[in-house]
């Protein structure tokens, strides 16, 4: 009777723990599920069903997902030119995000209209971060942008749009250092937000932390502990599909086109010694008592210029993340500005950082009459064919040849 009993027992235990263990495997599986559930909405993939073009040009990110979206296809193409600028960027149809595409095949995206600096590109380009390594990308300087004191917060506005935003915060793979910049800026320019979104202020908590404590171990400590925010929020994802190929690299006579652009010019600026088009000309030059206005630049201190320290935060974050890139120097109209001396040392410092950082550049500046190139420049800051025309050969020659 004990033994049938004993039997009996343990035929029961077995029969319970194996009825516990499949409802442990089962609630583990119950709750890994979603566990995985949760962690996938955390996750918003960004996709037009649009094709985003192979040319053209993006002024900025206020339309919304799609021009987010031609950023992030033009810099995840590695056949692509992706270009960033600022007011020289125009319907120039020998721009190089027309001509290239349009002339020798080549697919061209620009992006920016004026006050689009470096701070901005640097924003953008952290929010394609994925996308930047061996990325064809050519990055226009002017050298009044370091008379400023750096991107405005308008201009943020434009170019560093809420996705771009939400994406940095998120991406783990993204250093503190990186994203305490942008906290930084908006730090430096709260006031002249009309309202902070609420990533924009974690990135401001974030700077303002680090200057609290000054220390990256005490920083992270009192972020965890806290701002639990710092780890919360969406994770932003660009679903980028294939894209346009180089069709062919014909080799174009770029000097005869420079020498009949120039040509062209010197005859629509007959009526002024200038070297700027005619219609400029009278409309913004010619004053009504007959007098030619002229120009003048400020000297302008490295050591305390915003855009320049911009400038080297974007050389940093290229070079770390192994871009292709290039840059074009600018250069202003020293027919009309009386004193380009004065930014020289600027320029040179500019030219002394890509060299360091061995990124190509063609450098269009220059303070002296006789080394201008009239046509080089439509007005007194803005590429006209001629430049055009030479900065597309320096393309050409960079990444083509």
């Amino acid at each position: 009777m004990n033994s049938l009993l004993k039997h009996k027992l343990a035929f029961e235990l077995t029969a319970f723990l194996a009825s516990l263990g499949f409802i442990v495997i089962a609630l583990f599986f119950i709750f890994s599920r979603l566990e995985k559930d949760q962690s996938e909405k955390q996750i918003i993939t960004l996709h037009v069903n649009n094709p985003s073009p192979d040319r053209g040009l993006v002024p900025n990110y206020t339309n919304g997902l799609s021009s987010e979206m031609m950023l992030m296809s033009s810099l995840s193409r590695k056949d692509q030119l992706t270009l960033f600028g600022s007011s020289e960027f125009s319907s120039n149809t020998n721009s190089s995000y027309i001509y290239l595409p349009e002339k020798l095949g080549i697919p061209a995206m620009g992006f920016g209209h004026a006050f689009h600096q470096n701070f901005s590109i640097y924003c953008e380009l952290l929010a394609g971060k994925e996308y930047l390594k061996d990325s064809k990308i050519v990055i226009f300087l002017s050298p009044g942008w370091f008379e400023t004191e750096g991107t405005n917060s308008e201009a943020f506005l434009e170019f560093v749009p809420p996705h771009f935003l939400e994406k940095i915060w998120m991406d783990e793979s993204i250093s503190t250092d990186y994203k305490l910049e942008i906290g930084r800026f908006i730090a430096r320019n709260a006031e002249k937000f009309s309202n902070l979104t609420l990533r924009m202020q974690a990135f401001k908590t974030l700077y303002e932390s680090e200057c609290e404590f000054n220390q990256a171990a005490k920083l992270r400590t009192k972020l965890d502990k806290n701002y639990p925010v710092f780890n919360k929020g969406n994770k932003i994802k660009y679903s980028v599909e294939g894209g346009a190929k180089i069709q062919h690299r014909t080799f174009p006579n770029f000097r005869k086109l420079q020498t009949e652009a120039q040509t062209i010019f010197l005859n629509a600026s007959a009526n002024n010694t200038l070297y700027v088009d005619s219609l400029y000309f009278n409309e913004f030059v010619l004053q009504p008592n007959g007098a030619i206005k002229t120009g003048s630049v400020k000297p302008i201190d490295k050591e305390n210029s915003a855009e320049y320290k911009d400038f080297l935060l974007l050389l940093k974050l290229l070079k770390d993340k192994e871009v292709n890139c290039s840059f074009v120097i600018q250069g202003l109209n020293p027919y009309y500005y009386t004193n380009l001396e004065e930014i020289n040392p600027i320029v040179r410092s500019i030219v002394n950082e890509l060299k360091k950082s061995e990124f190509p550049y063609l450098n269009m500046f220059t303070y002296r009459k006789a080394d201008y190139q009239p046509g080089s420049l439509n007005d007194i800051m803005h590429l006209g064919d001629l430049g055009w025309l030479q900065v597309n050969e320096f393309i050409y020659n960079t990444y083509l040849r």
